[in-house]
C-alpha cells in the first residue's frame, strides 16, 4: 500500500533530476494513454467475444450435423445444412475481419503515439 505510491514518487524525482521538466511531459503522456489504453482494449475484448460466439455457434452446428449424419443422409437434408454451416462459416469470417482490422488500427494508433 505505501510501496507503490513511495517508488512513483521516488522515480518521479529521480527522473526530474535526470531530465528535468521533459520528465513531466512522459508523465502527462502516460496519464493520457492509460484511459484510451483501456478504452481501446474493451473494443478488443468485445470483438474477441463476438468471434468466439459466431464460432461456437457453427461449432454446434457441426456438432448437431456428426451426431445426426444418419439422418441427415436418410432425409436427404444435406444440401440444406450445408448451405446453414457455410452460412455461419461466412458471418464468422466477418466477424474475424472486423477483429482483425480491429487489432491492427490498435496497433498502429500505439506505433504512431
Amino acid at each position: 500500500m505505501i510501496q507503490a505510491p513511495l517508488s512513483i514518487v521516488l522515480a518521479a524525482t529521480f527522473l526530474y533530476h535526470l531530465m528535468g521538466w521533459s520528465a513531466f511531459v512522459g508523465y502527462v503522456a502516460f496519464l493520457v494513454a492509460t484511459p484510451a489504453n483501456y478504452f481501446f482494449m474493451k473494443w478488443q475484448y468485445r470483438a474477441v467475444m463476438r468471434t468466439m460466439e459466431m464460432r461456437d455457434r457453427r461449432m454446434r452446428s457441426m456438432n448437431e450435423v456428426i451426431q445426426a449424419i444418419k439422418f441427415i443422409k436418410f432425409s436427404a437434408w444435406e444440401s440444406r445444412w450445408i448451405k446453414r454451416i457455410l452460412e455461419l462459416r461466412d458471418n464468422e469470417l466477418k466477424v474475424i475481419l472486423q477483429f482483425r482490422v480491429r487489432t491492427l488500427w490498435v496497433g498502429e494508433g500505439w506505433l504512431c503515439c
